[in-house]
């Protein structure tokens, strides 16, 4: 942090409460996000990234580097070997478009500390990158290059160093008083020096200049200030102005006037009251400095103090690279910076004394000097227990413990740590199989004994408070018993019992498939003396009052003005559990002016629980405009055609005032443009070829093209694409795409929307029709596609054919590896707790979606995946931390985001228990009780076919 922060105005700053924040944790492999996500955002530093090289990287990545190699001008500078990269790590060389990447005119850099070395992931030893400038051999850095200087100070418009001399100013009586920085040029022996001035821009990045009149500053670079016309009385002999190592300029000083081609980098000294100090004669001078300075070694500094009086201590010494410091891509220095050395090793005489030289607290990170720890911890919960540590003090004997979250070492004596209230079924911690442990025959005089119920009598005890004194922990105590004594201290172990249910508490909701609960404990008896809890869920769980709710919100206006509220405004706040639709359709030729009145909504970040939506059409599925809540009007809302929807969603919660909205219509102007190309057509020909406008050239921007293909009845089509490129951004195919319908209209079966350089060979129709639209914006072409198309005739067989099972209409169809195991999805536009979208799937006698392997990941990212987070089957309810799936699927692939699971991390409440698909396809876990979109799923055998749908071809 602290080399970004030396050469940028970038500035790292310790979370207090801020919203939008970093956290660093030991994770698996060195990875971060890319500039500010917003929310909590996570940076992994696991196993061998403590290197200051790779810090630095995965700052770089935080502030919103991609690698260098990434860089969509990257082939004009190097080539990639794709044939000896790893194949699985292809993705990590792929080419980004200028829209991911923009470099901000800064030109490629071989030696960034964001590019990756000549050998990375390579397969077999050999360059997975190589140079295409002969000279360069080696790539990426340890440290910042001045590139990626210069490229993080455009980025972050941070000032740039004053001009010189441009931005400097030569003061004779006094310094200026605003916007500078000013750096005295004075001599103690001569009495005209006392109020002269080098000043500069202080909106600047700072030079650090020194002035000294007793010889040149050590550690610093300097010019001798030689004064012919002074006396030698006045000893100007030893003044010199001082700048560091890495500074920008290199100074100059004259005793005559510059050159000609000199003089724009000059600035005159004078002193018009010094009568020695001739006119026209001094100038300091000053040119860029940007030649590579190598980094060279300080002395070592003297060994430090032994960090204990026995038991094995550390001492240490160091040294730095200052002298001078690398600068402009010099070399750093090569070897150490510290080196440490053991020392008083003899072990120590005296046991600590228990409980007063035990501490357990966690508030630190790690161990001081002067003690010895153990760290308590519970992987899976792991970010609550991350810094609690167990310590006796370094000048006493070590004793040597080990902690286990696991099982008890059976080569050590072991206290099993158990508290029950933090071992049920929904909580986080599962502490019924951890253990502290102690060597056997070391002669230490205590065995330690655990009480989750408070102190034990007769016996020393220290206090165990952990978790702010929740699920049990402010009973727990950790007591000691001499090893000698005979004592029996726990006696008979008991297993905890359930008690009764309560009865049903009242329903949630009045109609609309409510939920109410009911619970027991387990206190019937409390588990003692190390017993096993309470077998089965605290919590109990129905539905009720599933009739459907009463329609009692929602219109259809036909007028060219008018208003509309919600429920209950302007009188009442608006009712929970409510869905309701307003489509309003204005004369034909004009669009919809829509401006809230009024507005007062729930608000959260992502309008998750009350919201009103706005559709430029009359479907759900048409654009949506926007997404409001809260309590700021929105702006006004305007549509492209003569027909709007406007949704309203409240969850059960409680209601606020709601909203009064305004419509009205004006006239479309339709401006006459020049129709970049004509394209689309019916077409009847038995086979043939078509391919998008322009080819082979590349296609034109701003189309949307139809073709329509029709067979004669009991045919089918054959679709085969022989070319496909079609531009794909990063987010998926939102800008230009081909789209293939099984049948003649827009509401047909989908066999997807398809963008990049890969698409399916094949497609095949269950109809006589196939409908093929191309849709292109403006902001970049390719070359399109060609596609050949064939009309089949469907065989009837004249016997029982065994066929493969087909989804109802609306179910998408996907063929597994199996050929004739197909499942069915379909994709839930409303939105639904966890437990209440799985409840409507199980009603369509399917289940929340599950994915078994990479290539159903593929197929559910490529044709089903929306843009909001969508629920999945994948939950860890029966156990914290044991991910399945509802449906039972075989859990053999996983594809988390990065950082996930992690329950929450430190910012919400740790209850993140199900899976959500992201608009990317990675997986991440979050409250069950949020709403969201979700998709079904089920083998078309279970499903009864009401309208068929298509089957693809291809397996997988």
């Amino acid at each position: 942090m602290a080399e970004w922060q030396k050469h940028t105005c970038i500035r790292f700053v310790e979370r207090v409460n801020q919203s939008d924040y970093v956290e660093f944790y030991y994770g698996e492999g060195c990875n971060s996000d890319v500039g500010r996500a917003g929310g909590r955002q996570t940076t992994s530093l696991g196993r061998g990234c403590a290197h200051h090289g790779i810090v630095v990287h995965e700052l770089g990545h935080l502030i919103g580097f991609w690698h260098e190699q990434n860089r969509p001008d990257r082939d004009t500078y190097i080539t990639i070997k794709e044939e000896n990269i790893i194949p699985k790590f292809k993705f990590a060389f792929d080419k980004y478009s200028n829209r991911k990447i923009d470099s901000l005119g800064v030109l490629y850099d071989y030696y960034s500390v964001m590019h990756y070395g000549a050998k990375a992931f390579s397969k077999n030893g050999q360059p997975t990158i190589v140079a295409r400038q002969p000279s360069v051999k080696t790539f990426g850095n340890i440290h910042l290059s001045v590139l990626d200087i210069k490229q993080a100070n455009l980025l972050y418009k941070c000032p740039d160093y004053a001009v010189f001399p441009r931005d400097f100013v030569w003061r004779s009586n006094g310094p200026m008083r605003r916007n500078v920085v000013c750096l005295r040029i004075f001599h103690s022996k001569s009495v005209s020096w006392r109020d002269n001035y080098l000043c500069y821009r202080k909106d600047r990045k700072s030079l650090s200049l020194r002035w000294s009149y007793r010889g040149a500053l050590r550690g610093k670079r300097c010019i001798h200030i030689n004064v012919p016309s002074k006396p030698s009385n006045e000893s100007w002999d030893r003044s010199y102005l001082c700048w560091p190592h890495d500074g920008i300029y290199k100074f100059k000083w004259l005793t005559h006037a510059p050159r000609y081609e000199e003089r724009d980098s000059c600035l005159e000294w004078s002193e018009p009251r010094d009568p020695t100090w001739g006119d026209k004669r001094y100038y300091l001078c000053a040119t860029k400095d940007q030649q590579p300075i190598d980094g060279s070694w300080t002395r070592w500094s003297p060994w430090q103090g032994c960090s204990r009086r026995c038991g094995g201590g550390i001492q240490t010494r160091s040294r730095a690279c200052t002298n001078p410091q690398p600068a402009f891509g010099g070399a750093y220095c090569d070897g150490d910076s510290l080196q440490r050395r053991p020392c008083n090793s003899q072990e120590c005489a005296e046991w600590p004394s228990f409980p007063e030289d035990f501490t357990f607290n966690n508030d630190k990170t790690r161990p001081s000097s002067n003690e010895i720890c153990v760290r308590i911890f519970e992987r899976k919960d792991y970010f609550t227990w991350k810094n609690y540590l167990f310590c006796t003090p370094g000048d006493k004997r070590q004793l040597e413990m080990r902690w286990t979250d696991r099982y008890p070492l059976s080569h050590m004596l072991c206290t099993r740590i158990y508290v029950p209230e933090d071992s049920r079924g929904r909580s986080k911690g599962r502490w019924d199989d951890n253990y502290l442990c102690l060597p056997r025959d070391t002669g230490f005089p205590y065995r330690f004994v655990w009480s989750y119920a408070g102190k034990l009598p007769n016996l020393p005890c220290m206090r165990w408070f952990a978790k702010g004194g929740k699920d049990g922990w402010d009973r727990a105590y950790l007591c000691a018993k001499n090893a000698s004594s005979s004592i029996t201290v726990i006696d008979e172990t008991i297993n905890g019992g359930w008690s009764s249910w309560t009865s049903w508490n009242t329903c949630d909701k009045s109609c609309g498939n409510g939920t109410q609960h009911r619970i027991r404990r387990c206190d019937s008896p409390r588990p003692r003396n190390g017993g096993l809890p309470c077998q089965g869920n605290e919590l109990d769980e129905r539905r009720c009052n599933e009739k459907k709710c009463p329609a009692s919100c929602g219109s259809m206006f036909e007028a060219s003005s008018g208003t509309f509220a919600s429920p209950g405004y302007p009188t009442k706040p608006y009712p929970n559990g409510m869905d309701c639709e307003w489509i309003i359709r204005v004369p034909y030729g004009q669009r919809i002016d829509l401006r809230f009145l009024f507005f007062n909504i729930e608000g959260d970040r992502n309008c998750n629980y009350d919201f009103v939506m706005v559709y430029d059409g009359e479907t759900d599925s048409s654009r949506r405009i926007g997404k409001f809540c809260g309590s700021d009007i929105p702006s006004i809302n305007q549509s492209s055609s003569n027909v709007m929807l406007v949704k309203f969603h409240s969850d059960i919660r409680r209601g606020y005032y709601g909203f009064n909205a305004k419509w009205s219509s004006s006239t479309v102007d339709v401006k006459t443009t020049v129709r970049t190309a004509v394209c689309g057509r019916k077409i009847t020909e038995p086979s043939g070829t078509l391919s998008s406008p322009g080819y082979p050239g590349s296609y034109p921007p701003n189309v949307d093209c139809i073709w329509v293909i029709t067979a004669p009845r009991g045919h089918y089509i054959e679709l085969t694409f022989k070319t496909f490129d079609i531009h794909k951004d990063g987010r998926g195919c939102r800008y230009d795409y081909v789209e293939v319908r099984d049948g003649n209209s827009r509401d047909s079966p989908s066999l997807g929307r398809h963008c990049g350089t890969s698409v399916d060979d094949k497609f095949q129709t269950m109809s006589n029709h196939a409908r093929i639209r191309l849709h292109t914006d403006g902001s970049r072409e390719t070359q399109g596609f060609v596609l050949t198309w064939s009309s089949v005739t469907r065989v009837i067989a004249t016997q029982e054919p065994t066929t493969k099972p087909l989804c109802p209409r609306g179910w998408v169809s996907h063929v597994m590896e199996d050929p004739d195991t197909v499942y069915c999805y379909l994709v839930r536009k409303n939105t639904h707790t966890w437990y209440l979208a799985r409840n409507d799937c199980i009603n369509s006698h399917s289940d929340l979606l599950s994915i078994s392997n990479a290539k159903e990941q593929e197929f559910v990212t490529k044709h089903l995946l929306a843009e909001s987070f969508m629920w999945i089957g994948y939950n860890d309810l029966e156990r914290e931390g044991k991910w399945a799936w509802s449906d039972r699927t075989h859990q053999s692939y996983m594809n988390w985001a990065t950082g996930d699971p992690n329950n929450g991390g430190t910012y919400r409440k740790k209850d993140e228990d199900c899976a959500v698909l992201k608009s990317n396809g990675k997986w991440n876990d979050y409250p069950c009780n949020t709403r969201f979109r979700y998709i079904c799923k089920a083998r078309a055998s279970r499903l009864s076919v009401a309208g068929l749908h298509t089957t693809r071809v291809n397996n997988g």
